[in-house]
């Protein structure tokens, strides 16, 4: 495995998984606009990660950790500001 593959797919999967998060927030808001940017860097990013883990299936548990990481930090931060937003009410 190369490091330095390990490292843009692990970026990658992470930006994926905040990036998810945002997508669907903007579908429940309505937003179009921004669902709509949101869903292609969403394919942009996959496709460039399907790219890395073709040749090597062990790229696959970057992803997982990843994933994982991504999203527990976006959802972490969302309750963090939604926690300050309603003492400030």
């Amino acid at each position: 495995m190369n490091i330095l593959i390990v490292l843009i797919v692990f970026i990658l999967i992470a930006l994926s998984s905040v990036v998810w998060a945002i997508y669907i927030k903007n579908i429940a808001e309505g937003n179009p606009m921004k669902a709509g940017i949101a869903d292609a860097v969403l394919h942009f990013t996959a496709g460039l990660v399907v790219l890395a883990y073709v040749d090597d299936w062990r790229y696959l548990i970057v992803v997982i950790i990843a994933s994982f990481i991504g999203t527990y930090y976006k959802v972490k931060h969302d309750v963090k500001v939604t926690k300050v937003a309603r003492w400030k009410l």
